[in-house]
């Protein structure tokens, strides 16, 4: 087997084709594709860089680790992070993206692991990992080869959709009760309800729109991820090339001309993966969020798309719309200073350490 560590952007440039062939051969999500761990690996240059980890054998790519390697200070302590694309503090992320390798190759995946192990980190981070056998298998190794801490385990949210009828028949009572309710009044006080599919023509002025109102929602509650340029043009392009590429959506919600809410994210096969979905303020006793996404699973289904992955989260809202829990998993290790720093800090903190008991 021969192993390579791509440590710049535009040496990914051949292997796109070979990545994708094993991606959907292992099984990767959307968000481990080639085309958005890129995306994302060159709007956000300036915060981390690639360490993507590629495994050839018999001039085939076997395995893939598309992870990343950013640095900070904690009280005067270097922390090195290797982490998957897509996980870097205060910019947007990559859900479910993950390692993969072909399938039953444990071989393959040892080799990644001695990968990592090589390259200089303190810190490993993991985070929302499908509950595949082979990201078990991957978790399992790592536990073996680095000391690890306990990870909460989340949780993916998956809607099926009814094969025909009205989509909202898969909604809570009383929830399709609320909607209907809130759809007439909406219409009687503002004015007519549109679902307006973009173009990537209109992608810009939309997530424009999208960062303005995530600014003015969640600043006063601590921040919005928005103030940060680099995630409005992060989004921006892969949203865009979603569309071009045949894999992305973005539709407002329009209403009496103004948009009440907004959803933007990816699809493959029969699976659509929304990535933002944002609502006005200003609509916000009308529960517009609702509103469009019962529109778009519409519009969805009406696509050939058969389940929608409802995100990382138990949101109430998710159940209430008939969503069925699917389990995500992560790991963080550490070494070195770090590592024993942090053994001797959860020792401490464990109850019964020095106390006699």
């Amino acid at each position: 087997m021969r192993s390579t560590v791509v440590t710049s952007v535009e040496e990914l440039a051949d292997h796109e084709d070979k990545w994708e062939m094993l991606r959907r051969e292992s099984g990767g999500t959307v968000f481990a594709s080639y085309a958005l761990t890129r995306t994302w690996l060159e709007c956000f240059r300036g915060n981390t860089s690639p360490r993507v980890i590629l495994i050839e054998k018999d001039g085939e790519l076997a395995g893939i680790a598309p992870m990343s390697y950013h640095s900070y200070s904690s009280k005067g302590l270097p922390i090195k992070v290797l982490a998957l694309a897509g996980e870097v503090p205060y910019r947007l992320w990559l859900p479910t993206t993950s390692i993969m390798f072909k399938p039953g190759r444990n071989d393959v995946l040892a080799r990644i692991i001695k990968e990592m192990d090589r390259l200089d980190w303190n810190t490993l981070t993991a985070f929302h990992l499908p509950g595949t056998m082979a990201v078990r298998e991957c978790l399992r190794i790592a536990g073996s080869t680095w000391s690890t801490r306990d990870y909460r385990p989340e949780v993916n949210i998956i809607l099926t959709f009814p094969e025909k009828g009205d989509i909202a028949s898969i909604f809570e009572r009383k929830a399709r009760e609320n909607l209907r309710n809130r759809m007439n009044k909406l219409e009687r006080e503002r004015g007519s309800i549109e679902l307006r599919k973009l173009t990537p023509g209109m992608i810009s002025a939309s997530v424009d729109e999208y960062a303005r109102q995530h600014v003015e929602r969640w600043t006063p509650k601590g921040g919005s991820l928005f103030m940060f340029s680099d995630n409005v043009r992060f989004l921006k392009e892969v949203v865009r090339r979603g569309i071009e590429g045949d894999y992305g959506f973005a539709y407002d919600l329009m209403v009496g001309g103004e948009v009440a809410a907004q959803s933007m994210g990816f699809y493959e096969g029969d699976t659509a993966l929304p990535y933002r979905f944002g609502m006005n303020d200003a609509f916000m006793k009308y529960s517009p969020g609702w509103m469009l996404q019962y529109l778009t699973f519409s519009d969805l289904r009406d696509r050939g798309i058969r389940q929608c992955s409802l995100g990382v989260g138990d949101e109430d809202y998710k159940y209430r719309m008939g969503g069925k829990e699917t389990p995500l998993l992560g790991i963080m290790a550490r070494r070195g200073l770090v590592g024993a720093i942090d053994r001797i800090a959860r020792f401490i903190s464990t109850p019964a350490a020095g106390s006699g008991r």
